[in-house]
């Protein structure tokens, strides 16, 4: 059972009445709860969210906030309604699209643009919000919240901390002072006590009865006033809390800071505790809450993409215009729906065009599919190598050599990583270190089977052909590719009928657990948004009338239609625990 931040009571080796009562009804919690979450104003919630002190796990940012900000007014009151929405796109947790890769296709409305109420922008995006949590929840069971910490050659880093040296260094000057200034210290006591009573559970009125009594903030001006401030005693009496309520892996933790002596050290160690406790409360919320919001994420997820329609509706422009490309694109006469879609999803593992844009309903996705195009790009790098090897040492040592494949495998995932890929610069300097280690695989190959050593011509061979494959076009390379996306597009079509083709044998348990992945992610896709793809496909306007919006807003309509479904909103609440 959990015992305030994470852990459980068993593991800790204390009763439950030291621990704190136990959490053991959620639904309770909400219902004490659900009426002041409702009750607060958008404008508070944006607020607190833009000063949350987590982020996803990877960093992940939500795509959608800078799609619905498009407005491009003409009035000062239609540029002040657009400042709103960017605010509040920025407000919420720093989220920009960039780190996703996807960049929308921004399209400046006419001289007639229609206005949207502030309000509207900040209810969108503060749904937006939920819908990436939510996604992020049911489609990642390791999602956790982590708190953001800035690279640390960045700007903000420094400033960072600076300002906390600063803040640290003032507090020890104040208080080291021939005539003690407590104003600051008094603030870091009132900040802790709000702390402690934010790490409680509703229930738990004894100790938060406890804490008020003990941390009289009025008292304890009172004592500072008159010189007769006990300090170790409050000290001492939050670090016991502390341990009481922290998660079992924070025992050491709060072990240390009963050995501070320094109160600026000790208020120093007390609030980063604190900050990890808030963290560790989240988390234990998402999984607390994650089967609910699994079994209702779906129609969650199409009430709030509808959200986003509706509003780009309203500015009369298309929310589906790269998905839409994106399909059409592979309609042909004689397929249909299903295998134009499959075929299309596939495509994706090529890679995107410089100048294309991700689908509007893939936004969520787009990093875990990035990272999977370029796992495929990898594949075909290493298919390439593991070929090319195994036939130049055939040829060499003039019989099949297949203990070659098994020792150089293992090697390439030293000698080649993700990042080399990604930079053709680095895959240079890869493929060198590659070519040499075959030249020396080869070699004892030879020398122990032949009893000679390979000759110069024959080194240079090897390593001309190896470097070679730095190329994307090269045949070989590209043909391991092209038949891994065949393969993902009939697993998409087939399932577990479908078979890996021929070819692909040096790789075939890797590209097995890529597309599966691969197939995971588009399957909950097209549970999402599988009626927006056909009302898309099946549309009878002419392609050129659909880049117009005269010519989409038939297909829109339908669309919004499709997705207004009536869902239980107490997945906000759940959401907004940790926002």
């Amino acid at each position: 059972m959990y015992n305030g931040c994470g852990g459980s009571l068993e593991e800790k080796g204390t009763e439950t009445d030291s621990r704190g009562e136990i959490f053991d009804d959620n639904q309770r919690k909400l219902e004490e709860n659900e009426q002041s979450l409702e009750e607060e104003s958008l404008s508070e919630k944006i607020t607190s969210e833009s000063t949350s002190p987590t982020t996803s796990e990877n960093e992940s940012t939500n795509p959608f906030v800078t799609l619905i900000d498009r407005q491009v007014g003409g009035s000062e009151s239609e540029k002040q309604e657009k400042t709103v929405g960017e605010t509040a796109g920025r407000n919420l947790h720093g989220y920009s699209n960039n780190a996703m890769g996807f960049q929308p296709d921004l399209i400046t409305p006419g001289p007639n643009s229609i206005c949207i109420p502030p309000d509207d922008f900040i209810r969108t995006l503060a749904g937006f919000n939920n819908m990436y949590l939510a996604h992020e929840i049911s489609i990642n069971p390791d999602y956790k919240l982590e708190r953001f910490v800035p690279p640390t050659d960045s700007m903000e880093s420094r400033i960072q901390q600076q300002m906390k040296r600063a803040f640290w260094d003032l507090l020890e000057e104040q208080l080291n002072a021939d005539s003690p200034n407590y104003s600051q210290a008094l603030s870091i006591f009132e900040e802790m006590k709000t702390m402690l009573l934010s790490l409680l559970m509703p229930h738990n009125h004894s100790m938060r009865k406890r804490i008020n009594e003990v941390l009289d903030v009025d008292l304890i001006r009172q004592q500072v006033q008159n010189d007769a401030l006990e300090f170790p005693k409050y000290a001492e009496f939050i670090v016991s809390i502390l341990s009481q309520l922290c998660a079992p892996s924070r025992d050491e933790e709060i072990l240390a800071l009963q050995q501070l002596t320094q109160p600026v050290q000790i208020f120093k160690g007390i609030l980063e505790v604190m900050e990890k406790m808030k963290l560790d409360m989240a988390n234990f919320y998402v999984q607390q809450f994650r089967p609910a919001i699994v079994q209702n994420c779906l129609q969650y997820e199409r009430k709030k993409f509808a959200d986003f329609l509706d509003l780009e509706y309203r500015l009369e422009e298309d929310g589906l215009r790269c998905t839409r490309n994106w399909l059409i694109k592979n309609k042909a006469a004689g397929l249909d729906t299903s295998t134009i879609m499959c075929k299309s999803f596939s495509e994706i593992l090529l890679g995107l065009n410089e100048n294309q844009n991700w689908p509007e309903t893939l936004a969520l996705d787009a990093d875990r599919l990035t990272k999977i195009t370029g796992s495929v790009r990898r594949l075909g790098l290493v298919g390439g190598i593991l070929l090319t090897s195994e036939s130049l040492s055939q040829t060499i040592v003039a019989r099949p050599t297949p203990e070659l494949r098994s020792v150089l495998k293992g090697q390439l995932e030293s000698l080649i990583s993700d990042e080399d890929i990604a930079k053709n610069e680095k895959l240079k300097e890869s493929l060198e270190r590659v070519a040499e280690q075959v030249v020396k695989l080869v070699g004892e190959i030879l020398q122990s089977q032949k009893n000679r050593c390979l000759e110069e011509s024959e080194k240079d061979t090897i390593r001309l052909s190896i470097n070679d494959l730095i190329r994307e076009d090269h045949k070989i390379r590209n043909l391991l590719v092209r038949r891994t996306v065949e393969f993902a597009e009939s697993t998409l079509l087939l399932g577990k009928n479908a078979q890996i083709p021929s070819g692909l044998n040096c790789i075939n348990p890797e590209v097995s657990t890529v597309i599966r992945d691969f197939y995971r992610i588009v399957q909950y896709n097209r549970a999402v948004f599988d009626k927006v793809y056909v009302i898309i496909l099946e549309d009878k306007t002419p392609l050129d009338e659909q880049k117009t919006w005269t010519g989409v807003e038939s297909s829109l309509r339908n669309i919004l239609k499709s997705l207004q479904i009536t869902i239980n909103l107490r997945l906000d609440i759940y959401l907004k625990f940790w926002c």
